[in-house]
């Protein structure tokens, strides 16, 4: 497996781009954020390098469905 910098260094704005598409720009660098804290737990017991950009735009997109509901409480 690449290391997970080099994963964000190639799939960042994508991922940024992605997240404003989900909770629009003005809180696009809070999920992004808040995808680039949940994912490295997770990064080195993944199996398959084929599967890492759809598993961290996975990510992003419960962090983007997760942010109303933090900001609601």
């Amino acid at each position: 497996m690449r290391p997970f910098e080099e994963v964000i260094e190639h799939n960042g704005r994508a991922l940024l781009s992605y997240c404003a598409s989900r909770v629009g720009s003005d809180r696009a660098e809070d999920c992004f954020q808040e995808t680039m804290l949940a994912a490295p737990r997770v990064y080195d017991g993944l199996k398959d390098e084929r599967a890492v950009r759809s598993w961290l735009f996975r990510i992003a997109g419960n962090k983007a469905i997760d942010m109303p509901r933090q900001s609601s409480r």
